[in-house]
């Protein structure tokens, strides 16, 4: 079946299309439009969200930060405090301890007037360490014989502070409990008489570390007592010995002592 379609009703119809055409485009871009817009608002809620998010972050963490420092200042002054309590303790015991030492020994001085000393030399120590206590155990004396005569004999122990020098001690320490001398020994004077057995402790004490020389030594001393051979006691034979080794420690150990026949030369 044919049928008959004029112009005009061809022409309303590519109109008609043409219009519902452009009307879908114009509806298309309005839906792009409105997702732009939407997209722009999420767009600047999130920048702001966001920023504020930041500044919040920055604002904690800033006032963390001041937190810390004024937790880690009280701690430096609890430290500082502390350490300045300790201190002060610290200063009252050295006080304390050097005013017991300097009260008990005094200062360490040369004995004048003894073995040509000569007057007014002082030794003064360093009190923030005390003196060092030492025991000096005294055994025998070996090949005697009759190279000494027949009597009783004493062996006394001295601090020097170098070897022809002056003997010292300390000023408020008597001088017994300083050095001091062992008991009489009986020593018959015969050929096979060849050893006096002594078997004494001789206790004194030495200067502190920092105080120590090189120089110091002890000298043994053997005295013949006065009897029916001598009016007065008489040294009659002499030794010393080192008081620290090269790094100023107090020598310890077993050690042989030679004695030279005689007094001490002090030239």
């Amino acid at each position: 079946m044919i049928a008959n379609i004029s112009l005009e009703e061809i022409q309303e119809e590519e109109k008609r299309m043409r219009d519902e055409y452009i009307a879908f485009q114009q509806q298309e871009l309005e839906k792009q439009l409105q997702k732009k817009r939407e997209l722009a608002q999420l767009e600047n809620s999130t920048k702001k969200r966001l920023a504020h998010e930041n500044k919040e972050k920055r604002r904690q963490l800033a006032q963390m930060v001041e937190i810390s420092k004024q937790k880690e200042e009280f701690q430096k002054g609890l430290l500082l405090r502390s350490f300045e309590n300790s201190e002060n303790q610290l200063r009252y015991a050295l006080k304390k301890r050097k005013s017991e030492v300097k009260k008990m020994y005094g200062n360490l001085a040369s004995a004048d007037g003894e073995y040509g000393g000569s007057k007014g030399k002082r030794w003064k120590l360093d009190w923030d360490k005390a003196p060092q206590p030492i025991e000096i155990k005294l055994k025998t004396l070996r090949g005697v014989r009759d190279k000494l005569p027949a009597g009783r004999y004493v062996m006394r122990v001295s601090l020097f502070n170098r070897l022809g020098g002056h003997v010292m001690h300390w000023s408020q320490l008597p001088e017994q409990r300083w050095g001091g001398e062992t008991l009489p020994i009986i020593h018959e004077g015969r050929f096979y008489n060849s050893e006096m057995k002594i078997g004494s402790s001789l206790y004194t004490v030495l200067p502190s570390k920092p105080s120590m020389r090189p120089g110091m030594i002890i000298t043994f001393e053997l005295f013949l007592l006065k009897g029916h051979i001598l009016k007065s006691d008489r040294v009659v034979a002499w030794g010393c010995f080192p008081v620290c080794d090269g790094s100023f420690e107090v020598i310890e150990g077993k050690y042989k002592t030679p004695l030279i026949r005689g007094e001490m030369d002090f030239r």
